[in-house]
């Protein structure tokens, strides 16, 4: 997980991946959340804290934190977006569904801990983290 106060190289290289892929599109607002694959798909020790604090150096890659609403306003109508994070559908004990399991004990390492980004401190915690 590494710190949830990433350097300006970590920023760096995540804009020039996005902005990348995505050109001109990138330069819109992005209502995110995080999927499996940003926690690392089978594992919960990935660069998520990263894409989070990444909100508040861009002003169009929205993603404040796990669990939050967006107004969007446009002409002549409002929109309300509410972002949930629903992989603690993919959050099980370590020994269970290895293939679809974010604490997994088969993907995860031993010593695997998101404890100072906010997140889980181990295998053990990973499901109810979740």
């Amino acid at each position: 997980c590494r710190s949830a106060h990433a350097d300006g190289l970590t920023f760096q290289e995540f804009a020039a991946g996005w902005q990348g892929i995505y050109g001109g599109l990138a330069n819109k607002p992005w209502i995110s959340c995080l999927g499996n694959h940003d926690y690392g798909g089978w594992m919960f020790n990935h660069g998520w804290p990263q894409q989070i604090g990444y909100s508040f150096v861009n002003k169009n890659w929205i993603l404040p934190g796990r669990y939050y609403s967006k107004v969007m306003y446009h002409d002549g109508f409002t929109v309300e977006y509410f972002i949930i994070d629903s992989n603690a559908w993919d959050a099980k004990d370590g020994d269970i569904d290895p293939e679809h399991n974010i604490c997994s004990r088969k993907h995860n390492h031993a010593g695997a801990n998101c404890a100072a980004a906010g997140g889980p401190s181990s295998i053990l915690t990973c499901k109810s983290w979740f």
